[in-house]
């Protein structure tokens, strides 16, 4: 029926108060209906209502970010999205891991609306483990957080790449250059110092640390 009265404007929230008082069996059965639907306008429906059906619907979704099934697991993150959980990125810290592109794409923007605290470390933490396409999307938002957090992450993507010409890991280097943070600051020199990184990669650096207001900046460089 919620699917049914789309244009019903009073009826998803009288439906979602039944499926409360209905027990987790009635949320259950929501979930196995968004499984099984084949039109995408549909599962956004059910989605979005899921995400207004309180405690229970969460620990449902929380249940199937674990799932096998990719698509389930990509639902769930959009689902959490929805739920407006506060500690999101925690949440979701495993399925921007996933294998599957899609569930990464998923869990990467429900992250990144959520303007979650801890969500720029999270995506810092994963950037090794994303999709080309889903690590530009991780660092431009990261370039946008600027946040000290998200240092010891984007280090490491650089480090697990050296000597790569991968234009992502110049960027990388170009996001800890904006980062407000003596901690970017020794990042940054120690990619410069590193014989082992590309020599685009160590440019960049320096370039970085010539422009930072940081003392420390102009002690690696003076070093260097």
């Amino acid at each position: 029926l919620y699917i049914e009265k789309r244009g019903d404007s009073q009826w998803p929230k009288m439906a979602a108060t039944l499926l409360k008082w209905v027990s987790p069996m009635g949320i259950e059965r929501v979930f196995q209906r968004l499984e099984d639907e084949s039109s995408a306008a549909n599962r956004m429906r059910l989605m979005r209502f899921l995400g207004q059906l309180g405690p229970l619907a969460k620990s449902l979704t929380h249940a199937r970010l674990s799932d096998k099934r990719w698509y389930v697991v990509r639902n769930a993150c959009i689902i959490a999205g929805e739920q407006g959980d506060p500690d999101l990125p925690h949440i979701l810290s495993g399925a921007v891991r996933h294998t599957d592109r899609r569930v990464q794409q998923a869990a990467v923007t429900a992250i990144i609306k959520s303007h979650s605290p801890g969500g720029a470390r999270v995506l810092a933490e994963a950037l090794p483990h994303l999709h080309p396409q889903i690590l530009d999307l991780a660092l431009d938002e990261l370039s946008f957080l600027r946040d000290p957090s998200s240092v010891s992450g984007i280090e490491q993507l650089v480090s697990l790449n050296k000597a790569s010409k991968n234009r992502a890991i110049e960027k990388a280097i170009r996001v800890l250059g904006s980062v407000p943070s003596e901690f970017a600051v020794e990042a940054l020199g120690r990619i410069l110092f590193d014989a082992e990184q590309g020599m685009a990669a160590r440019k960049i650096a320096l370039d970085c640390l010539s422009r930072s207001p940081y003392a420390a900046s102009r002690k690696f460089l003076s070093d260097f």
